[in-house]
């Protein structure tokens, strides 16, 4: 007997954290510029995902895991 699915989405909305939030818990108390050196990131790249809800694609988001 299968389960009849209850949503189209691989994950729940609301078990989904929001990337540029998590992104302002990393940075805790430091700038963006700071965060943005010491990640590797360009600044305007860090400032794009916190400002204009831009995000990283897979594959850089993976590269960055690494």
């Amino acid at each position: 007997m299968r389960k009849k699915k209850t949503s189209n989405f691989a994950f729940d909305m609301d078990g989904k954290e929001n990337f540029v939030a998590r992104l302002k818990q990393l940075m805790g108390n430091r700038s963006a510029r700071a965060a943005a050196t010491e990640w590797e990131l360009s600044f305007s790249t860090l400032h794009n995902y916190l400002t204009r809800g831009t995000e990283p694609s897979l594959y850089s988001g993976a590269e960055h895991c690494i």
